[in-house]
């Protein structure tokens, strides 16, 4: 594997998982033509898009959304809370 990934961040499906759903896009299971590796800039990109998400900020100029934008963020907020709750309440529950 290339020196520039971190082995415990990378975010894919198992080769053969991916290979049954994309058969066209499997080439091989350590190149990144089928993008089983995912480098250290990506990784840290997608961290910061989700930060500036959690904040309700514009993922790509990080200024604050407004209107609709901030109207569809606390719903989808509204949704992750709930899922959160009904998790616990699940896990308590089967505990």
């Amino acid at each position: 594997m290339p020196q520039d990934i971190e082995e415990d961040t990378l975010i894919a499906a198992p080769f053969d998982i991916y290979k049954r759903r994309n058969p066209a896009k499997a080439i091989t299971p350590s190149g990144y033509a089928n993008k089983m590796a995912v480098g250290k800039n990506h990784i840290n990109r997608v961290r910061l898009y989700a930060d500036r998400f959690d904040k309700a900020l514009d993922i790509y100029t990080g200024e604050p959304l407004e209107g609709d934008e901030l109207a569809d963020w606390n719903m989808s907020n509204a949704k992750k809370c709930i899922g959160d709750h009904l998790a616990e309440y699940q896990r308590k529950k089967h505990s």
